[in-house]
Formats: C-alpha cells, structure tokens, sequence
C-alpha cells in the first residue's frame, strides 16, 4: 500500500494528476499554463536528436530552390517528417503518464507537451525561411505562410495524439511504434486510392499532408477543400485522445460524458465521409457530369463531356474534331485505345481545379481511358495531345499504361513525347523540328537522356522539355519504323529492341537531322521567346508570380487599375520580363494614360530581353498611339520598322493593313483608326459595308467585313465578301493567304465542301506557301469528311 501511494504521489508531481471531473474543470487556468510533463519530455535525448534533425534538415532545406521561401514545398517536407517524428513525441509524452487511468485532461497536458518539440522542429526552418526572404527584399515571405502553418502544424497535433492514444492501448513503446508505421501505411493506400481509381489529381491525408495538383499550376492557394480537410484533421485528433480517455475513465459519469463526445466526433467524420464529394475531399466522374451538364457519344468508344451550355455548333466542331483526331492517331499508331474512353472539356480553371485539382494544367489518366482538358474554341489547342496519351495505353505498359522501366522508372520524355509528337502542325516556323532546331541554335536544347527521367525532365522548363522529347519521338517515327517502332519502343524504352540503334546513336542522328533545319527569322524570334523562361525551378517568386498573374487575370477589364498595380508587383519582382511590361503598357493604355503606355512601348521596343517579334507588337502599339494623336509619319514610320522584323502573322497583318490606311485616303484611314481603336463595333462594320459598296476594287473593306463574319460565327454570310476581296487582289501574300484560310474555314464548317475544296485549290495555286503545313491539314479534314460525313 506504502508503495502505490507512493506511486500515486508522483503521478501527481509529474502530471498535475486530479481525481476532479475533466471537463468543464480541464479549462481552468492550470491547463494552459501548467504542464509538468514537458521538462521531463524534453530530458529525453532521443527527443532532442529528432527535433533537431527536423529542424537542421528543414533549415538545410531552405537552400534549395522553392524551399527557400515558406510555402508549399518548404511545409510539405516539415510535414512528412513530422508524420514521423510527431507519433514518437506523443508515445514518449505518454510514457509520462505512470497513472493507469489519465484523465482527459492529463492526456491533453501530454499532448501538449509532446506539442512543443514538433511545433518548435516545424517553426524553426518556417522562420528561418521567412527571415532570410524578407531580409532579400525581394519575394514577399507572407505569400505562401498560410499554406506553411495548414500543413505541418494540424498533421503535428494529429501525429501526437495518434501516438498517445496507441502507447496507452498497446502499452509497448515497440509495438506502438510498429502501429504508428502501419497506420501510415493504411492512410497512405487509402489517400492514393482515389488517384487510381477516380478523375482527380489531388491527393489529401491527414498525416502526410496534401498533394494539391500538378507541378506545371504555379499558384496555390488556401480553399474551401483545404480548410475543410485541416479542420477534419484536427476533428481525428479530439476523437484519439476522446477514445483515449473513454478506454481510461474511472467512473461511469466520465464514461458518459466521454462516449456521448467521442460519439459525437464519430458521427461528425462519418457525415463528412458521407459528403465527401460535395465537400471537394473526393471527386468522381458523376459529380463532373453532374457539374458540365452536357454529353454526347461521337462512337462507340468516345464520349464527350462538356458544359451544358455550349453552343449546338461548337459542340457539332468539337465532335468532328475528335473523331478526325481518332482517326489520325489511329493511323500514326496503328492501334487504337482499348473500351471507351471519355473526355471532358471544363468551364473554367477555377471549376477544374476544384473537381480534379489541377486548374490549368490538362491532364490525361490512360489506365481511367479519360482526360480532363479546359473548354477552348474550336480547334482545341490540347485535346489531341491528351487524347493521345490514351492511344499511348493500347501498347504501353501494364502499369498504368504508360512508358515505365523497372520498379520507379517512368520515361517521362516518352510519355510526354509520344503525345506531343502527335500533334498536329498548322504552321512551318512554328512546326515541332524547327522549334527544336532553334533551341539548338540559341543554345537551350535540354539534353535527351535526361529528359527520359523525371527529375531531369520537370527540372527543365515545360516547353523546351515537351519539344525536345516530342521532335526525338517524331525523328524516330519518321527514320526509324514508324508506327510499329513507337509501339515496341514505348513500353519500357528499349531502344535497341525497337529501332535497332542504342540511344546515344539515335540523339547524335537527331541533331544532325536537326542542323539541316534552315530557321526563318520569325522562327527564330518566337523560339527566343517561348523557351526563354526558366523552369519552376529556376525562376525567382514563382509561386508569388503566380499567385499575382491569378488574381489580376479576373480585373484586367473588372479593375483595370488594381489589375495594373498587381502586375507593377509582377514587374519589380522580375523586371527583365517582357511579358510584365506588356500588359502594363496596355493597361495603361485602356486606363488613357497614354504617355505612360507609349513609356512602356518605347522601352519593350528596344529591350534586349524581348523577341524581336515582341519589339514589333510595342513598335505597332506606338504607331496606333501616333496615329491617334495625328502623327502620321511617325506612324508610318514605327510600321516601317515594325514590318523589318519577323512579325508573328497576326501582326504581319495587321501592320500592312495599318500602313495601307496611313498611305490612303482621308476617309478610309479614319474608318480604319476607328476600327483598330476602339473595336469592331457595328458602327465601323456599316462603315466599312459602305465604303465597300462605294469603293468595289479595294479588296480590305470585304476582307474586313468577312473575317468579322467568320469571328461571329456566321460562316456562310461570311463567304461573298471572302471571295470579294480574293477577286480584288489583297496583293501582299500573308493577306492573301489569310483570306483563303478563313474562307476554307467558313465554307467547310457552312457545309459547303464543294466551296471549300475550291478554296484550297486557290490556295494551292499559289505555290510557295507560309502556311503549307495549316494547308495540308486543311486537305486531311476536307478527305475525312467525303469518307465519314460530319
């Protein structure tokens, strides 16, 4: 008897161990300021060494690239390690607690204690983080610092209750701590289970933290989905140490009290489970059907999912698009994807990233036969690239349907480039080997080798790393088999097997093909500017960037004025930006502050960071701004320049239809000003209709008044005019050939195929064509269609 009162006795001196009832008594002024089992916690060696491994290799984090800031990537890794370390402090806090029946509010005071050396392991490298940004003066350290706290410090409170609550059951530090390894495990399938076997691409556990999309959404922010998840986390939490105390108490009140409690946790979780999908923790294929609304099966083994809303002929273009887009990977392949498969076209970035989680990034599951894409206008820029990642599935590997090698070895640079290998081309300079050429030649080209790996391949930046791989994928094609050679190469990249040739011998053929490639300056200019910009790693603030790019987009016409202030944050984080200067310039403009825009214009004009072809646009910029103010032969001349350099086609023609304006007549450049300036409205489309009766021989009032048909939709009003200003002679061969675009386009989709052979033969006869490859695939269309209807 001496010696259990002893025991009792230093219970109390370690605990603070009271026979009066838990609750509401837990809330007096001892719980929160008394807590005697934290200095016999934080003796523990073992404790020390692990907070200060967190904390050190947390720190030694903070050098690498995005985990120098605290945000997302810096969080995630405290957060892992935390999944560990936290169930450890709480099996060592509860050791402290001698007493065979602890109260619920000596389990809180352990908790409590074995709070501080996780939160004290998290904070640390949190707030080294954010001293050394702040001290830069250059990336705001409070931008990501919510997602920083949501993280690690609900999954360290998790973690340490998890750890009481199995030390009290199982009673062995040895098997709790087995336990501990098998719940993560258990939590880990579970969380992982909905990437497999559903449409999203997000992933949420309670322990491990949360993987919130693809690499390629920059901005992150904290959502409804996120909150909600935390605050489920926290509710796990009350239910272990709830538990805890029920399987402890020592009378029957507490036991009441604690059950109806614990009861209600459970039913709280469960009702949450129930909901899951409506609270965004789960997606599944019926809550997109649900959300878009519209559906339509193009065959047998495609079905579309669209917003409900989308016009009759959109939806007519986009079928036929994918049914020509089956077709032609059907014969680059030679196989075709087994069952059905479903493709779904989202509103918005907004809507799809709160179903699959990922907001613009499109993305493609070839073990689900499904893609998720943004709903774009016809044609879709991305549907053909993810459509064929599925076709990829009839002849890749048995996990998951993609190009893998061994146990972890995804071929990224396969995946990746099969698809984009089978896109299809609409413009020379822009075509996928001269694109790689150029790389070469400014000196970007990623290694191919290391593009076969997924750390090589996402440390380099989007654009060069899916250019390179897809124009290596389509030489292989093209020299080495064809489809029979992708198909035996995709599986698990056996180089040798498939082409007869080891790897390093097919890059060195590659590149010599490549330096036959003769560039166009244009070509030249637009390659400077899309494979200028550094990877995710690479680029200074790029969550931040992001992060203000998304909220500006929204304001650009809402709020031009705090749309112009985020973009001046934008540009004094990364000044050498040309892009940043842009949209200042023209937000100044829309604000009327046009000596400020005319600034902006005159330093993109002459900036060495910017293309050549972006010099132009700023050089055509300041020319509407001359012509504005009445200076004609300043803008005659800024057209001059601006026509010297290799202007991107939309441009082109819009310069020398500007320089035909100045050079005119009064009446004409007038109407013109009009319609450059403030719009196509209906007041300068009568005008033009007008001086188009007035004037039959001059070909750009009916080349104007078609295309503005065409942009709205009205195809067939638009073909009389087309044809007008093709008989009047536009003279320059970029008009000309512009002209026979647009009215291939508005007779084939008028249903008037016979109209739109006709065209392509104009388009033909004119020999030489800057548009050769948007020509040809003109003439696939128009062959589909004599085959297989619309």
């Amino acid at each position: 008897m001496a010696t259990r009162a002893s025991r009792l006795r230093q219970n109390t001196s370690i605990v603070g161990h009271s026979p009066e009832p838990d609750f509401p008594e837990a809330a007096r002024a001892t719980f929160f300021f008394d807590c005697p089992a934290m200095p016999s916690l934080l003796k523990r060696p073992s404790v020390l060494a692990v907070t200060a491994l967190i904390a050190l290799v947390g720190g030694a984090l903070t050098w690498l690239p995005l985990f120098d800031l605290p945000g997302y990537e810096l969080s995630s890794a405290l957060t892992l390690m935390l999944a560990l370390a936290a169930p450890y402090f709480g099996i060592r806090a509860a050791e402290c607690l001698i007493t065979e029946r602890p109260t619920l509010r000596e389990l809180l005071k352990a908790a409590r204690a074995a709070l501080f050396p996780a939160v004290i392991a998290a904070l640390l490298p949190l707030a080294f983080a954010w001293i050394t940004s702040a001290l830069s003066e250059r990336c705001s350290p409070s931008s990501g610092s919510a997602l920083a706290l949501l993280l690690p410090l609900p999954t360290a409170v998790l973690g340490v209750c998890l750890g009481i609550c199995l030390k009290r059951c199982l009673r062995k530090t040895s098997r709790a701590l087995f336990a501990v390894l098998l719940v993560l495990l258990a939590s880990l399938a579970i969380s992982l289970w909905p990437l497999w076997a559903g449409p999203q691409l997000f992933a949420l556990n309670h322990l491990l933290g949360a993987f919130l999309g693809p690499i390629y959404d920059e901005a992150l922010a904290v959502d409804a989905r996120l909150l909600t998840f935390r605050a489920l986390t926290l509710l796990w939490a009350l239910a272990l140490l709830l538990f805890t105390a029920l399987v402890s108490a020592s009378s029957s009140i507490s036991r009441s009290w604690l059950a109806c409690a614990f009861g209600a946790c459970l039913l709280a979780l469960g009702l949450c489970w129930h909901f899951d999908t409506a609270l965004g923790l789960r997606t599944t294929e019926a809550d997109i059907d649900a959300t878009l609304g519209g559906k339509l099966s193009v065959s047998p083994q495609l079905t579309l999912h669209f917003p409900r809303e989308k016009p009759k002929e959109q939806v007519r273009r986009l079928a036929f698009e994918m049914a020509f887009a089956w077709s032609e990977l059907s014969e680059l392949f030679g196989a075709t994807p087994q069952g059905e498969v479903h493709a779904f076209f989202h509103r918005s970035p907004e809507e799809k990233r709160r179903l699959t989680g990922a907001s613009r990034t499109d993305f493609a599951k070839p073990w689900r036969a499904q893609f998720h894409v943004l709903d774009k206008p016809w044609p879709h820029p991305t549907a053909r690239h993810e459509l064929a990642h599925l076709f990829g599935a009839a002849f890749g590997s048995p996990i998951f349907g993609v190009s893998w090698r061994g146990i972890l070895g995804l071929n990224v640079g396969l995946i990746e480039g099969l698809a984009v290998a089978a896109e299809a081309e609409g413009d020379e300079d822009f075509a996928l080997h001269a694109q790689a050429r150029a790389m070469r030649e400014l000196g970007l080209l990623p290694d191919l080798s290391a593009l076969l790996d997924p750390a090589g391949f996402y440390a380099q930046p989007g654009a060069r790393a899916y250019t390179a791989s897809g124009s290596f994928l389509r030489f292989v094609h093209e020299r080495h088999g064809g489809a029979a050679a992708l198909r035996a190469l995709y599986p698990e990249g056996d180089f040798v097997t498939a082409t007869g040739q080891a790897l390093p011998t097919l890059i060195a053929q590659w590149l010599e093909a490549l330096d036959t490639i003769e560039l166009t300056p244009r070509a030249r200019s637009a390659a400077q500017q899309r494979f200028g910009r550094g990877s995710l790693f690479q680029r200074p603030c790029v969550r931040e960037i992001a992060a203000l790019e998304r909220q500006a987009a929204p304001l650009v016409n809402a709020d031009p004025a705090q749309a112009l202030a985020l973009y001046d944050r934008c540009a004094a984080l990364v000044p050498d930006d040309p892009g940043f200067a842009w949209m200042r310039a023209e937000l100044k403009r829309s604000q009327e502050d046009f000596d400020g825009a005319a600034t902006l214009y005159e330093d993109l004009s002459s900036s060495s960071n910017a293309a050549p072809h972006v010099q132009g646009r700023a050089l055509l910029a300041l020319a509407m701004l001359d012509w504005r103010a009445g200076r004609l032969d300043a803008a005659r001349d800024r057209l001059e320049r601006a026509l010297a350099l290799p202007l991107l086609p939309g441009d082109e023609r819009s310069a020398l239809i500007k320089f035909v304006a100045i050079v005119g007549d009064e009446a004409s450049r007038e109407l013109l000003r009009r319609y450059f300036d403030s719009g196509a409205g209906l007041a300068e489309l009568l005008a033009l209709q007008r001086l188009s009766e007035a004037r039959p021989d001059w070909p750009i009032a009916p080349y104007l008044l078609g295309r503005q048909l065409w942009i709205r939709g009205q195809g067939a009003e638009a073909l009389p005019y087309l044809r007008r200003a093709h008989e009047a002679a536009l003279g320059h061969p970029v008009l000309v050939e512009e002209n026979l675009r647009v009215w291939v386009d508005a007779a084939f989709w008028s249903g008037d195929l016979a109209e739109a052979r006709a065209a392509l033969a104009e388009w033909e006869a004119l020999g030489a064509s800057v548009d050769q490859r948007a020509r040809e695939l003109w003439q696939r269309r128009c062959a589909f269609r004599e085959r297989h209807g619309d």
